[in-house]
C-alpha cells in the first residue's frame, strides 16, 4: 500500500472511514487489465502518543503500558482467527489477508486487515422488490437476524451478486 510495504501491489484509492482505532481505505490492485479492489482496515495500538501519556500519567510503568496495549493486540488477534474461521461465510465480510507489524523502536503495533470490499446499501441504485426487502429484514436463514432499535438509522453494508 502506497509506500508502506505491507501490500506493495495494492494502492489506496480513498479512505472510506475512520474511528477511534484507524482507518478503512478502498484499495485496488491493478495488473495487466485486471483490477481488483478491495478495503484494508489499519488499526493502531497505540492511536497516539496520546494513549501512551495518559496510561503513564495513570501510573503505569513503562512495562505495564506494553503489556495493557500487547493485550489489545492479542484481542485482535483472536478477531482474525475468528474471521478466518468465518471466511466464505454468506453475510459475514470476508478477510482475504492480514498483517501484524511491531513498531521499530518503540511501544506500538499496526494492524493490516485486507477484506472484500462491501457495497453501502445507500449506493444501491434501484429500488428494492418487497421481496428483497423482507429478505433483508428476515436475514437469509428467516429468523430476523438483522433487528431495527426505534433510534437505528440503519447503516448496512451488503454484498454485490
Amino acid at each position: 500500500m502506497n509506500g508502506s510495504g505491507i501490500w506493495p501491489e495494492w494502492q489506496i484509492v480513498e479512505t472510506l472511514g475512520s474511528g477511534s482505532y484507524g482507518k478503512v481505505y478502498k484499495v485496488v490492485r491493478r495488473e495487466r487489465d485486471v483490477e481488483s479492489y478491495a478495503a484494508v482496515k489499519v488499526i493502531s495500538i497505540p492511536s497516539s502518543d496520546a494513549e501512551i501519556d495518559s496510561l503513564r500519567s495513570e501510573g503505569m510503568s513503562a512495562e505495564e503500558v506494553r503489556r495493557f496495549l500487547e493485550n489489545i493486540v492479542r484481542d485482535c488477534e483472536n478477531e482474525i482467527r475468528l474471521m478466518d474461521i468465518f471466511k466464505g461465510v454468506q453475510n459475514i465480510v470476508s478477510m482475504d489477508d492480514y498483517k501484524i507489524v511491531a513498531r521499530e523502536g518503540q511501544i506500538g503495533w499496526d494492524i493490516y486487515i485486507r477484506m472484500e470490499l462491501l457495497t453501502p446499501f445507500k449506493d444501491i441504485n434501484r429500488k428494492l422488490t418487497e421481496d428483497e426487502v423482507i429478505k433483508l429484514g428476515n436475514g437469509p436463514d428467516g429468523n430476523r437476524s438483522c433487528r431495527r432499535s426505534k433510534t437505528d438509522k440503519g447503516v448496512c453494508d451488503i454484498r454485490k451478486g
